[in-house]
């Protein structure tokens, strides 16, 4: 995939990205078996190449190359509770490159972590996932003649989510102290966010979603606020077509960098607003 939006990569940090070409690859592999008729085992694998491109005069190029491994449990304790443990391991390669330097960085990180799902009511659903994080971060110095040491952090992990699920509507709140990928040499991000999403349908053809979030971003010493909210609309045309409609808005109080690449205002807000109009088709045939 190739497209002019790294934001999709940046998406569950809420940071608003420098808008240039990124080619994407992603590929992806899972088993689940189930042990009993109450429990369940599985494994999963992903990969992606993430390639931003050459440096150019105002920005380093980057490139990501992440795998990553989960292996879960789970059982239905109840009819309504299932409880679950979960290992998963991430291996991050990050390049980032100017005209005369190179800055390559190998993270692991590994995450253990118990999961609890719960069915409140028949509309209302309940789901945390907890445990420690031991990973690899950017130092908040990076020393540009010699090899510079990565270091061990350890965090929680927790995710944590509460679902109300209705008729015509779907409203979630969602918190996360997790880390997700950064761009190049920069490894994981370490992010802490708040997220509502909403969902109601109108009628037989219209749909109204919505996405507000706050984010608390940390890199190398350095941290950043970003607020985001996203909303779309679509109308049902036809049986198969469909107008849409989508507005996004980021914003960052300050910029994210590492260490050894000079910024030009390291503490510069950023804001970016985007609306988008087009139209769907999907047309089932048979071969």
């Amino acid at each position: 995939m190739s497209t002019r939006r790294p934001e999709e990569v940046l998406d569950p940090t809420g940071l608003a990205a420098t808008d240039r070409r990124t080619t994407t690859f992603r590929g992806s592999f899972g088993v689940d078996h189930s042990i009993t008729p109450g429990s369940r085992m599985g494994f999963h694998y992903a990969g992606s190449v993430d390639d931003y491109g050459q440096a150019t005069d105002v920005r380093p190029g980057a490139r990501n190359t992440l795998h990553t491994v989960v292996a879960r449990m789970a059982k239905q304790k109840t009819l309504r509770t299932t409880l679950g443990v979960e290992y998963g391991a991430r291996i991050l390669i990050g390049e980032e490159f100017t005209a005369n330097t190179v800055t390559r960085g190998l993270f692991w990180a590994n995450v253990l972590g118990m999961r609890w799902t719960r069915s409140l009511t028949p509309r209302l659903s309940a789901s945390l996932m907890a445990g420690p994080r031991v990973a690899q971060v950017v130092p908040p110095v990076i020393a540009r003649t010699a090899t510079t040491p990565v270091r061990w952090e350890v965090k929680p992990e927790v995710l944590a989510s509460l679902t109300f699920r209705g008729v015509n509507h779907v409203v979630t709140m969602a918190y996360a102290n997790t880390q997700f990928l950064g761009v190049g040499a920069s490894g994981f991000v370490d992010t802490k966010s708040i997220e509502f999403t909403a969902e109601t349908k109108v009628g037989r053809r219209l749909r109204f979603s919505t996405r507000p979030g706050f984010y608390r971003n940390s890199l190398a010493g350095q941290t950043a606020d970003s607020r985001r909210f996203d909303g779309t609309a679509s109308f049902q045309a036809s049986a198969w077509s469909s107008i849409d409609m989508m507005y996004g808005y980021r914003h960052q109080d300050r910029s994210l960098a590492l260490a050894d690449f000079a910024v030009t205002a390291a503490t510069r807000s950023k804001t970016r607003n985007r609306l988008v109009v087009g139209m769907t088709i999907r047309r089932p045939f048979q071969m």
